[in-house]
């Protein structure tokens, strides 16, 4: 029988024939491409799980590691996401050290049969791919031609906003959350929309970082609100009922196994809402280090404020668009379909700007926000980022545009100079990082290289900062973390991206008692703020205690001139 024929016979939708379909919609391209941007960007080094010292260059890659770490040789409790090692009184939740609980849990379970140290450098390479096939399929509802999608997806894969992170914030590279809740929002309206695949995404993008579940949160309002609102209606009111009450309970449920409910007293911030807002202009400023054509613009504070910059392909993506638009405004007749989706990408742009609003690091204005409010707004603090939504699909939108306008011999041609110049461009950030990820080191860097510390490593059960923080401010706080890590050490000398407010001020409570009465527990080691020392100096027990300055970090340490005997019993 010819192949053709047996082909033919067999009934559509079977297994082959889904696998065929997929390879002659070229659905390998897009693995492909995110492997080579990958590769380029990322490089193998880090995709070993035995390899550390790639998240030796950055302090929140550390508070990621030790946390991890520190999650990883904890005995599993209820809930889970329990961590009392790391941070004792202060928080007692792997949620808030950022290591994305959602592998976090995953691979301590892999670890009693796998040793396992890192596995960020699998979710970097993770998320490539998912953003490389989420953007493919994005780009699909309007753009055919394979070449044309995949200059899109290169152009998204050299996103600076999109690469930049790899090097600051491991969870907030997976950005793949944003274009699938994109994929999900513009289901063609006469399809049957399922309401399953933002079951799966909300629960999921809360056990990866609450921004994501904000941003994912308020497409799927939009997307609920149009289906709500179809005449004719395309779906009943008591499905609708029932999806969104099996959302919010499933993510609500996997919020608290996560971790996110574990801070009763509430939750102390550092720098609160407006800090960490978008310029106006954000997303064409270029960060520095990121574009080697244009020459970047230092805003108030760019470590946020300038980190939505669309890279100079998006830019040109964005002026072609323009000119579409303006020869042709009949261009843009199909948005109305999608005027719910655009509201909340709307509502997300307006939140980025920040109650601090700002154009080209100029202060515009300042607006009030009333205190009973102040805590919620507190708690999206880097502001900045709720752009994403927004800014992908402003680049997508770009892309249809160009691709709607002009023939495809000018269309593809234009994508591809797009891609070229991002990739081009981008290339001073993205060739740093992998420079640094790919450079040989026999050890963690550490300034602790006294003997006292490995000594004391071994005398003392417990490590506390004089005052306790939970968020860095020592100049040692890394290695001081990786040294009671090292030595199965509890402490309460990490950084943590939210401290439970209620605990940390019953901490310093007892340590100024303690401070007072000059009564140091035994088994700990206290790591001291010069704020501290006149009092400590004054209550400790000189002829017992050791108060020294040792690699530049102030330390008490009790009982240390007296003999010591190692306990039997594990640290905590």
């Amino acid at each position: 029988m010819r192949a053709g024929a047996g082909q033919a016979a067999r009934p559509a939708g079977t297994e082959g024939e889904v696998i065929r379909g997929w390879l002659r919609d070229h659905g390998w391209l897009p693995l492909l491409l995110g492997m080579a941007a990958c590769l380029a960007a990322f490089g193998p080094k880090p995709l070993w799980p035995a390899h550390d010292l790639w998240l030796s260059g950055n302090p929140d890659h550390g508070m990621h590691w030790l946390g991890w770490l520190f999650f990883r040789d904890q005995p599993w409790a209820w809930p889970p996401s329990r961590n009392p090692a790391y941070g004792l009184e202060l928080s007692s939740s792997i949620f808030f050290s950022d290591p994305i609980p959602l592998l976090a849990f995953a691979f301590k379970a892999l670890h009693r049969v796998v040793p396992i140290n890192q596995y960020f450098g699998l979710w970097v390479l993770a998320c490539f791919l998912l953003q490389a096939v989420l953007a493919w399929q994005l780009l699909g509802r309007w753009i055919q031609p394979a070449a044309s999608r995949a200059f899109g997806c290169l152009l998204l894969l050299f996103a600076p906003f999109f690469l930049w992170r790899i090097g600051l914030h491991l969870a907030l590279v997976g950005q793949w959350v944003v274009l699938a809740a994109l994929l999900i929002a513009t289901r063609p309206r006469d399809a049957r929309r399922h309401a399953w695949p933002w079951v799966l995404l909300l629960p999921a993008a809360s056990l990866i970082h609450a921004y994501f579940l904000a941003m994912a949160a308020t497409l799927w309002a939009a997307d609920l609100f149009v289906r709500a609102t179809d005449r004719p209606a395309t779906v009943r009111p008591a499905r609708l009922a029932v999806e969104a009450i099996a959302i919010l309970a499933l993510t609500a449920a996997a919020l608290a196994f996560g971790g996110f409910a574990l801070m009763p007293g509430g939750i102390a911030f550092g720098d609160g809402f407006g800090h960490y807002g978008m310029d106006l202009l954000g997303p064409v400023l270029p960060l520095p280090g990121w574009s080697f054509l244009l020459a970047p613009r230092l805003l108030p504070d760019q470590s946020e404020a300038g980190a939505n910059f669309v890279g100079l392909g998006g830019l040109l993506l964005l002026a072609a668009a323009t000119v579409a638009v303006a020869t042709r405004p009949a261009l843009l007749g199909g948005a109305r379909r999608h005027w719910a989706l655009g509201l909340g990408l709307l509502a997300l742009l307006v939140l980025s700007w920040s109650n601090h609003v700002s154009i080209a690091g100029h202060p515009l204005a300042v607006l009030p926000i009333p205190d009973a409010l102040r805590p919620a707004f507190d708690a999206l603090r880097a502001s900045a980022r709720f752009a994403w939504p927004a800014v992908y699909a402003v680049v997508i939108a770009a892309m249809v545009l160009v691709h709607r306008r002009w023939h495809y011999a000018i269309s593809h041609r234009i994508l591809f100079l797009a891609a070229a110049l991002q990739i081009a461009d981008t290339a001073p950030g993205w060739l740093s990082n992998r420079m640094f990820f790919a450079q040989p080191q026999a050890a963690w860097p550490t300034a602790l290289t006294d003997p006292f510390w490995d000594a004391a490593g071994i005398r003392y059960r417990v490590l506390r900062e004089l005052p306790p923080n939970g968020q860095p401010d020592h100049p040692r706080w890394r290695d001081v973390m990786l040294l009671a890590q090292r030595h199965g050490m509890a402490t309460d000398m990490v950084y943590l991206a939210r401290v439970d407010r209620g605990a940390r001020e019953a901490a310093r409570a007892e340590a100024r008692r303690r401070v007072a009465r000059g009564d140091f527990a035994p088994d700990t080691l206290y790591i001291l703020q010069p704020s501290v020392l006149g009092a400590v100096r004054a209550s400790h027990d000189p002829e017992r205690d050791l108060l020294a300055e040792i690699d530049g970090t102030l330390v008490l340490a009790p009982g240390w001139r007296r003999p010591f005997t190692a306990a039997a019993e594990p640290a905590p």
